[in-house]
């Protein structure tokens, strides 16, 4: 066995047919692994009281696993702290969400939180302080980031 592969991790070999069997089509690179999907975080685990700033990504209703898959990659690369996904989005651990990205770990390394009811969540951060404008944002009008008061405007 190779060296960077723990010696308690379990391996197992299989014919390639049988691999396409296991997992339901003729497309993969003869490698195949298995994680345990990581729990769901409590709101108050994703927000950090000591930090002044932090990142939450809300996703309302992604179903597209691909879409939902390159979210997490740039919330990741650009420094999230976690994602918000509500019934309606997709599975960010599903097959097609992870292959999107070119270290699918991403998804594993993210807080991803599975939101019964993402607006009651939201306004819970809303309520509680956690959540504040104004908001940076960038606009094509314009050359420079606009303040938001938190309304449509």
């Amino acid at each position: 066995m190779h060296r960077w592969i723990p010696r308690d991790l379990p391996v197992y070999v299989l014919s390639e047919s049988d691999a396409s069997q296991l997992v339901g089509f003729d497309f993969h690179a003869g490698l195949l692994g298995c994680a345990l999907r990581p729990p769901s975080p409590l709101l108050d685990e994703l927000v950090d009281s000591d930090r002044a700033v932090q990142t939450l990504v809300a996703c309302p209703g992604v179903t597209d696993p691909q879409n939902l898959g390159v979210i997490v990659r740039l919330a990741t690369a650009f420094g999230a702290d976690g994602l918000l996904a509500d019934n309606a989005t997709a599975d960010p651990f599903s097959r097609r969400a992870l292959r999107v990205s070119p270290n699918p770990g991403l998804a594993l390394k993210l807080p991803i939180r599975h939101c019964e009811d993402l607006a009651a969540d939201i306004d819970r951060l809303r309520q509680s302080g956690d959540l504040r404008p104004p908001v940076r944002y960038w606009t094509r009008r314009r050359s420079r980031c606009r303040r938001s008061s938190g309304r449509d405007d």
